[in-house]
């Protein structure tokens, strides 16, 4: 009975669980950051974002690290000119002083950018008088 509830649930959860793969991408990040409200260390990382399901969620996995964030975004249509004309995927972080905070993320062929929520620590930044810097480090797509 218990091995038969247990087979159960796993394969609810199993078919509940979203496919990330539709706009993945790999990316070298040089910085300590924040995404959302999490702090992550510099290195390399996977970003895939869910299918039709589950559009506004995307994982971040740190190679190096084997540890895995989900974060909610929304969509922001159309992609800036120069993300477009460039071709490439990236991630763009907002820079106040030495603290980073991912912005946006975009990959080629979508025809939006998700877009991060900016965390508290990152709206008292914004409000402050520290100067906001766009950085953006280059993605490599599947």
């Amino acid at each position: 009975m218990r091995s038969r509830l247990f087979l159960t649930l796993a394969i609810a959860a199993l078919t509940s669980v979203p496919a990330f793969s539709v706009c993945g991408l790999t990316a070298s990040v040089p910085f300590s950051f924040n995404a959302g409200d999490r702090s992550l260390a510099a290195g390399e990382y996977r970003v895939d974002c869910g299918g039709a399901a589950s559009l506004g969620v995307m994982r971040f996995h740190s190679v190096g690290e084997r540890s895995t964030v989900f974060i909610n975004t929304t969509p922001q249509n159309p992609p800036s000119p120069d993300a477009v004309q460039s071709g490439e995927a990236r991630l763009v972080f907002h820079k106040y002083g030495d603290r980073y905070f991912l912005a946006k993320v975009w990959t080629p062929g979508l025809e939006f950018v998700r877009k991060l929520p900016m965390s508290k620590t990152e709206r008292e930044l914004a409000s402050s008088t520290i100067p906001r810097e766009a950085i953006s480090v280059a993605g490599r797509t599947k």
